[in-house]
């Protein structure tokens, strides 16, 4: 962990983010703080990554973690904001929409 704290300048920082490990913390972190996710994080990050299909309407999602901009391919944790469940990997679309329904609140 402490490798990850050498950078110095925001450049570093940015490349840093860049790296797979780099975008895995950025995920996780995020997960966990910011969206209330409480599950096993290296599991789901896993399963996150090697999910080629939506879940909900099965179109190929963009393998490259490095896409910025956020198009209808992108890959979204889709989870339930009451209870932290998730739901599933969508597409930006799907997600957007909110196709799936929480099965723990109901």
């Amino acid at each position: 962990m402490v490798e990850n704290y050498i950078y110095k300048t925001p450049l570093k920082h940015r490349m840093w983010r860049c790296s797979p490990s780099g975008y895995k913390s950025h995920r996780m972190s995020a997960w966990k703080t910011k969206f209330g996710i409480i599950c096993d994080y290296n599991a789901l990050y896993d399963i996150y990554i090697e999910t080629e299909k939506c879940d909900c309407c099965g179109i190929t999602l963009v393998p490259d973690y490095l896409h910025k901009k956020r198009g209808n391919n992108s890959r979204c944790l889709d989870h339930c904001h009451t209870c932290g469940g998730v739901r599933g990997i969508l597409c930006n679309k799907c997600n957007i929409a909110n196709k799936l329904k929480c099965e723990l609140c109901d």
